[in-house]
């Protein structure tokens, strides 16, 4: 019994974690678009890096700092076999989002104009 309630609640805990994914992804998208359409930004890899330092920022503070969760050690062939990949599909992901947001590629969706003059 006790482990039928153990199970419950690490789906509870999954689905959690990815509402809360969700949210912050759709926050972001639209902060994004409103810094591009209200402040006329037209630097969107610079939104990128900034998206990429706090990131950064954030999930140290939440390793070192709070030990939310414990640093784990990683092992090269690991790294480049999982992690790397995962990350990079990460960065071009924020990046072709900020790109499309800003309108870049074909109909801009903040102005209905073509990006590219």
């Amino acid at each position: 019994m006790e482990e039928g309630r153990l199970c419950q609640w690490s789906v509870i805990q999954s689905l959690l974690a990815i509402v809360q994914w969700w949210g912050f992804n759709v926050t972001v998208i639209i902060m994004n678009k409103w810094i591009f359409q209200k402040l006329d930004f037209t630097y969107p890899l610079t939104v990128s890096c900034i998206h990429f330092i706090c990131s950064s920022m954030g999930a140290y503070v939440a390793i070192k700092v709070m030990k939310a969760k414990p640093l784990i050690q990683v092992n090269p062939e690991d790294l480049w076999r999982s992690i790397f990949p995962m990350s990079l599909v990460f960065c071009i992901n924020i990046v072709l989002g900020n790109l499309f947001c800003n309108g870049l590629f074909g109909e801009s969706t903040l102005t209905g104009e073509s990006g590219l003059h």
